[in-house]
Formats: structure tokens, sequence, C-alpha cells
């Protein structure tokens, strides 16, 4: 995601993950950080069911990271474990899951420096300046009025 650094009358600095050509580098730092992901994508459901009643039960949902080449994107989904019916009263909704059925939770995207630059053209800004950290992993964009 890009991440709005700095805002200035005069530039915008943005912080973004870039993307990778080799499938398992695009997806590593999700992968690496997967047990933190998981956490985070499951206490969805605990929320869910604070907040609108719903009757979740986390362990029958399991943490999935796929790599969306085409899209240069990393979804975050749960896996349902077996089949179930779940109810959000508050917004009288049910859902029914097959085993095996996911929900895609979040969208972690992934950049080209030709592709922010693109972004920022269309959007009135050009790009003064970049600065990457040593593996090329992450760029760091100072963008001014075009």
């Amino acid at each position: 995601m890009t991440l709005l650094l700095c805002t200035a009358a005069t530039a915008i600095g943005f912080l973004t993950n870039l993307a990778s050509p080799v499938e398992f580098l695009a997806t590593l730092g999700v992968l690496a950080a997967a047990g933190i992901t998981a956490a985070f994508d499951r206490n969805l459901l605990t929320v869910l069911n604070r907040e609108l009643g719903a009757d979740f039960e986390v362990d029958r949902f399991t943490h999935r990271a796929v790599w969306d080449a085409e899209n240069h994107w990393v979804e975050m989904r749960l896996l349902a474990t077996e089949a179930m019916t779940v109810k959000l009263p508050e917004i009288d909704l049910v859902v029914d899951f097959a085993a095996g059925e996911q929900m895609r939770t979040e969208i972690s995207t992934k950049f080209t420096p030709d592709g922010i630059a693109d972004d920022l053209r269309r959007a009135g800004l050009a790009v003064a300046d970049t600065w990457t950290d040593p593996a090329g992993d992450s760029l760091l964009t100072l963008a001014r009025r075009a």
C-alpha cells in the first residue's frame, strides 16, 4: 500500500512496497509476517462477533495469502475449514460457507516505479526524486506539483 508520509504546500512523499518479478519474493514479506497477518486476519472475525453479534467460530477458519501476479498484489483470505452458517443479527444477515470457501479480507498492492510515476502524473504531480533501500524492496518518492 502507498503510505502518505508527509505533505507540504509544494511536495508530497510516498513510501511504497515495490513489486518483485520473482513470485516467491513478491510474497516473502507477507509470508515472513504470516503469523502476525494471520492473527490480524482472524481477529476480524472476533471484531464482527463483538460488534455485530456474529457467531463466527474463529478456529474454523484458516488464513491464506495468495499472490495475484496480474494485479501485483497479495490477497489475504480466510478459508472455512468446514461447511457452516454464520449469523450477523445486527445487520440481519445470514451467510452460508461451504467447506474450503474463502472470503477476501485484504489486498496488499505492490508497485513499480513507472506505475507510481504514471499515477502521480495523472494526479497532476511529478516525481522530483526517489530513494530505495539497498535490497530494492521499498521506494520513497518525493513528488511535486507538475
